[in-house]
């Protein structure tokens, strides 16, 4: 539902003329980016994790694996905004605008 909601904004700007370009990023860019958003990520995600670990001492099963799962996809979320992202970004500038 979600994807036909995204479809229809973007051929809605495209009816109206309303110009949509991916974003240009730069190894600069990113550094900033990283040094601003990067610390807030960190935080957030590590106090997300510890919450969802104090379910785990839970004595009911279901939550205390849900918690520990949880926290498990927490963590290789964030590893993949960190490890996977930026590489994806930089291939992407270069397939999108090849020109530049």
């Amino acid at each position: 539902m979600t994807m036909f909601s995204i479809l229809g904004a973007m051929g809605l700007a495209g009816w109206m003329g309303i110009a949509l370009s991916p974003p240009v990023m730069s190894a600069p860019a990113e550094r900033y980016s990283f040094r601003t958003v990067g610390v807030a990520l960190w935080i957030t995600s590590l106090a997300l994790i510890a919450g969802f670990l104090v379910l785990a001492t839970s004595s009911f099963e279901l939550n205390a694996g849900m918690g520990v799962l949880t926290s498990i996809i927490i963590a290789f979320a964030l590893l993949a905004d960190f490890l996977l992202l930026p590489p994806l970004l930089i291939k992407l500038d270069g397939w999108l605008n090849p020109g530049d």
